[in-house]
C-alpha cells in the first residue's frame, strides 16, 4: 500500500493534493480503511499487512515509517483525529487499539514533525476476521465501527 500512496502522490500536482485532498483526486483510496488523508495538515497516513503505518508529509515530500503494532499483526485500520494532532490504528489482529500523537514542527528540528507513541488499548471480544473502521465521534473519542454498529470507544 506504501508504494501505491507513494506512486500517487508523485503523479499527482503536488498544490491539488494539498487544496483537495487523495479522496477527491482518487476516489477508491477511500474504500481502504488503511488509509486516511488529514487535508489542514497536508498528512496521508497507511497502515500495511505486518503492522507498520506510514506517515506521508505532502507539503515536504517526506515519508516516516513507524511500527505500529506486533510485527505480522497487521494494520486493520487507522484515522486521524479531526485537528490532526493524532492517529488511531487498529489491529484486529492482535485485538488492539494505538494512538500516536504527532506534534508540530518547531525551529530546530526544521520542519519535521515528531511521531510519538500514545496508549494502547485492548479490544474484546475479538475482532479478528471482521471488517472495521476507526471513525473519531468528537476531538477525543475515536470509534471501532464494525458491520453491526459501533463495537468500542476509545480516547487518546
Amino acid at each position: 500500500m506504501f508504494d501505491t500512496i507513494e506512486l500517487l502522490l508523485f503523479c499527482l500536482e503536488g498544490q491539488l493534493t494539498r487544496d483537495r485532498g487523495l479522496a477527491e483526486l482518487f476516489p477508491p483510496i477511500s474504500r481502504f480503511c488503511t488509509v486516511s488523508c488529514h487535508l489542514k495538515s497536508g498528512k496521508i497516513v497507511a497502515g500495511n499487512k505486518i503492522g507498520q503505518l506510514a506517515f506521508f508529509d505532502i507539503r515536504a515530500g517526506k515519508l516516516h515509517t513507524t511500527q505500529a503494532h506486533r510485527h505480522g499483526a497487521g494494520c486493520s485500520a487507522c484515522a486521524f483525529s479531526p485537528d490532526g494532532r493524532h492517529v488511531a490504528s487498529l489491529s484486529a489482529t492482535d485485538n488492539n487499539v494505538r494512538f500516536f500523537q504527532l506534534s508540530a514542527p518547531t525551529l530546530f528540528n526544521m520542519g519535521s514533525s515528531h511521531i510519538k507513541t500514545g496508549k494502547q488499548f485492548n479490544v474484546s471480544p475479538s475482532l479478528q476476521g471482521r471488517s472495521c473502521r476507526l471513525n473519531w465521534i468528537d476531538p477525543k473519542t475515536v470509534a471501532v465501527l464494525t458491520p453491526s454498529g459501533i463495537h468500542a470507544t476509545f480516547q487518546p
